[in-house]
């Protein structure tokens, strides 16, 4: 017999993530607040009892796996919920899992994680996205972008990790009215990206990672009028910062992390072939991994111990 968390442990459950979200809400803006990297919190299972929990507005740290499409198809009668975070979702669950987000009117945070990073998930069965959706995080592998994310209207904030597209993202995102935020993390194959005159208008920040294979990144004049934070972080084919960046008006914060040696030593003063397009720039920020996967050792332009460092 399946295991049942009912009573006072759903109950308990409800409480607790509504004060996580409740908390992270307060402390941070925006989508940021939430964790779009479920599996690194372990996910809670919730094998039966879906149907009791109707009024719940807020479920994350959830994994799909056991049940598998009963599940997912149980979730749509979910329809008030306005955060959902599913954990080790499989592509045998992708169809029933769009029925089921397309009767969640009130959905405004989605967050997806595959059940494992090559696993490909196809989202363009989501015929009727929730047009409420304003953050949505995708941690999987996909074919395509979907295409209905290009016409969310209220989206704000789009992370797209180890995704490996093929095919340029930004053409399809560039339109968004609101979008203010973009991570792409393993999340995009190509040699280029390319952020087109006219759009981008409410872009704020910008966070690119581990691409593995990507070269050049192109602004255009009149794109991302807005944006205050570019991060680079492990792009090891960019020989260069992007084109015209000395033209963003609003660049406030430029991070560098892990970058090639030929990148960093471009930006420094006294010499550097690109300094002259980010000395505008008020905080610029040169990091390279020390120790354990999250510590980083901070450089300041010109610091000794960073010129030292790209001997």
């Amino acid at each position: 017999m399946a295991e049942t968390f009912l009573g006072p442990v759903i109950q308990k459950l409800v409480d607790l993530l509504a004060e996580e979200v409740n908390l992270l809400k307060g402390v941070h803006k925006e989508a940021k607040s939430l964790k779009d990297d479920l599996n690194s919190y372990g996910c809670v299972k919730i094998h039966e009892g879906v149907q009791s929990l109707e009024e719940l507005q807020t479920l994350t740290f959830v994994e799909a796996y056991d049940d598998g499409v009963d599940f997912v198809k149980e979730l749509g009668k979910l329809m008030k919920l306005e955060t959902l975070g599913l954990g080790k979702v499989t592509a045998e669950m992708v169809k029933d899992l769009g029925i089921s987000i397309g009767k969640m009117n009130h959905l405004e945070e989605l967050f997806i994680n595959s059940i494992k990073e090559e696993e490909i998930l196809d989202f363009n069965c989501i015929l009727s996205p929730p047009r409420s959706l304003r953050f949505l995080s995708l941690r999987c592998r996909l074919e395509v972008l979907p295409k209905w994310i290009s016409t969310l209207q209220n989206l704000r904030g789009l992370t797209l990790r180890f995704t490996r597209l093929t095919d340029e993202p930004l053409k399809y995102l560039k339109g968004l009215p609101n979008l203010t935020f973009i991570r792409l993390f393993q999340a995009y194959d190509g040699e280029e990206l390319h952020f087109e005159e006219g759009g981008f208008q409410k872009l704020k920040e910008v966070l690119l990672g581990k691409l593995a294979r990507l070269k050049v990144v192109k602004i255009d004049r009149g794109a991302l009028p807005l944006l205050e934070l570019f991060q680079v972080e492990a792009c090891l084919l960019m020989q260069e910062i992007p084109s015209n960046i000395e033209h963003l008006p609003s660049l406030k914060s430029l991070q560098i992390k892990d970058m090639p040696k030929e990148f960093v030593a471009g930006l420094q003063p006294n010499g550097g072939l690109h300094y002259s397009k980010i000395k505008h720039v008020p905080s610029v920020s040169i990091q390279y991994k020390h120790g354990g996967w999250t510590t980083f050792l901070s450089y300041k332009l010109g610091e000794p111990d960073l010129l030292q460092r790209l001997q």
